[in-house]
């Protein structure tokens, strides 16, 4: 088995051989594969794996979230399409506004299926209640490209057209309570809506990472994780490491928070900020780091309360 691991989030997939297509997902969710993503061999098979993480109580049902995002067309586009990811990751794909939400990867009380159906002649995509998909819908091929639990709800809707021009026979996905909507062969017809999955995710570890701006000298600052890590244009990542969250502080462990300024962010110690960002811990023994886009050391990172790192750091707040 392999566990296919987001490095932005700190979560991660388990690859077995049958489910093959999941690498292919794996990547696509990905903006950068080089950067964001890391691939794991394992000796143990899918179930042993699985098991495994569940006693460690690291297990969790939600996958990355889905992005809505449309695509031009010549004549009667857009075209839509749910990606999985939090941006729209294939050429020529544009993010709909407020269009990404989150989805649970199994069942539960309250949850329904909906499927991803993919036209691969046209790249185009139809969406279904439900967890299987109509082959010849439209008179065209569909290939079953994942299914997600969704919340009953109206934020959106789906909605479906079949006119004689079979490349403009999909789905569209709207950030509304209904789809009906065009004129003539053209028009859309509602099929359902659906809501994003409202749960809180406990994790006890997570990434920082440390760079500076593009504003006047380069200001320092800190992010927990996420786009401005790994994605922001105006922000050059300089070391990426892990630490732990607050309410999973060991009592060896030093906490530090991070406090915002105008000019830059600084590192103090726990309770110590005046403009606190958020806070992390430190295992007293931490022999791991996650490597960044900048120059590091293999064996510790040196960080100094000024945001200075490595070698530039001379008297160092802790070392990661």
């Amino acid at each position: 088995s392999f566990l296919l691991v987001d490095r932005r989030r700190n979560v991660a997939k388990i690859l077995s051989d049958g489910d093959p297509h999941l690498l292919l997902v794996f990547y696509r969710s990905l903006f950068s594969p080089y950067e964001d993503g890391l691939i794991i061999a394992d000796a143990r098979g899918r179930d042993e794996l699985r098991k495994a993480i569940e006693e460690a109580g690291a297990f969790v049902a939600p996958g990355p979230p889905m992005t809505l995002c449309t695509a031009r067309l010549k004549v009667h586009g857009p075209k839509y399409s749910i990606q999985q990811s939090e941006v729209c990751t294939q050429d020529g794909w544009d993010k709909v506004m407020h269009g990404t939400f989150q989805w649970s990867a199994k069942s539960r009380p309250g949850l329904f299926p909906v499927t991803l159906c993919s036209n691969h002649k046209y790249w185009t995509q139809r969406v279904v209640k439900g967890d299987t998909c109509d082959k010849n819908w439209g008179g065209l091929h569909w290939k079953h490209e994942g299914t997600f639990w969704a919340a009953r709800g109206d934020d959106f809707c789906v909605g479906s057209r079949k006119p004689s021009d079979e490349e403009l026979r999909f789905s569209r996905i709207l950030r509304q309570a209904n789809c009906d909507g065009g004129s003539g062969e053209f028009a859309f017809k509602h099929d359902f809506t659906f809501s994003p999955v409202k749960e809180t995710l406990s994790f006890t570890a997570r990434v920082v990472c440390v760079g500076r701006t593009n504003k006047g000298e380069g200001e320092v600052r800190f992010y927990p994780g996420g786009v401005e890590c790994f994605h922001d244009a105006t922000f050059k990542v300089r070391a990426v490491f892990v630490v732990r969250q607050p309410e999973a502080v060991a009592p060896s462990d030093k906490t530090f928070c991070v406090d915002r300024g105008s000019t830059g962010d600084s590192l103090r110690q726990a309770g110590q900020c005046n403009e606190e960002a958020f806070s992390f811990a430190i295992p007293g023994q931490h022999p791991q780091l996650a490597p960044g886009k900048g120059t590091y050391s293999p064996e510790a990172l040196r960080v100094c309360a000024s945001g200075a790192i490595g070698g530039e750091c001379d008297d160092p707040l802790f070392q990661a």
